[in-house]
């Protein structure tokens, strides 16, 4: 890639584009692995995790009529990703723990 960006010298404004693009590929070059990731079956863009947030956070947020302070959505959308990955029992069992109620004691967790 900054091979192909070095040719890019056309114009003075090109020019600083084409340098300012070199610059960025080869500060980032390390964070670059495309083919690898590519190559192990691992998703390079960011629609995935743009679907993901969606789901998660915006289906309980965003419905009509919800009115939310930021702590209490921050802490809503800590359970929701708990819920999303598995994870949610654990989370759950680890605050009981510090009120001192046993997990198969509450009726919220099946």
């Amino acid at each position: 890639m900054v091979g192909i960006c070095a040719d890019f010298r056309i114009n003075p404004k090109s020019n600083e584009v084409g340098i300012n693009l070199i610059q960025y590929f080869t500060n980032n070059k390390i964070r670059m692995k495309y083919g690898f990731l590519s190559r192990k079956g691992l998703t390079i863009g960011s629609g995935g995790m743009e679907a993901a947030n969606k789901s998660v956070s915006h289906a309980r947020l965003k419905r009509s009529g919800c009115w939310w302070k930021q702590s209490h959505a921050n802490e809503m959308l800590r359970l929701r990703c708990a819920k999303t990955n598995g994870t949610l029992e654990r989370l759950l069992g680890r605050c009981w723990a510090q009120r001192g109620t046993a997990l198969k004691e509450t009726p919220c967790v099946k």
